[in-house]
């Protein structure tokens, strides 16, 4: 699963980028990419986000998997604040267990 971020968007990438957890926690995704099995990529205009079907915090059901990443931004104060949600899904092909 994939997802490309218009770098004009937002500020600082890729490290605004976060992960959420199946508690509602969130974790930044460059400090976990090596062992999470998340992969940042760069083009001039955008950074490239992938996540393995094996990654963590993905959640696995029946036909599907997906996971949800935020980008977060320093808000009044300097506590982080979400300001973009993104919904990454991966409905399964029954056949060969791909991703369509």
């Amino acid at each position: 699963m994939s997802v490309y971020i218009l770098k004009e968007d937002f500020f600082h990438l890729p490290f605004s980028i976060y992960v959420q957890d199946e508690r509602s926690g969130y974790y930044q995704a460059a400090a976990v990419a090596r062992f999470c099995h998340y992969f940042l990529g760069e083009t001039d205009s955008f950074v490239i986000f992938t996540v393995a079907s094996i990654g963590c915090f993905v959640k696995r059901q029946k036909s599907m998997m997906s996971l949800t990443v935020v980008i977060m931004a320093p808000a009044d104060g300097g506590a982080l604040k979400i300001i973009q949600w993104i919904r990454l899904v991966c409905k399964m092909n029954m056949e060969g267990g791909e991703c369509t």
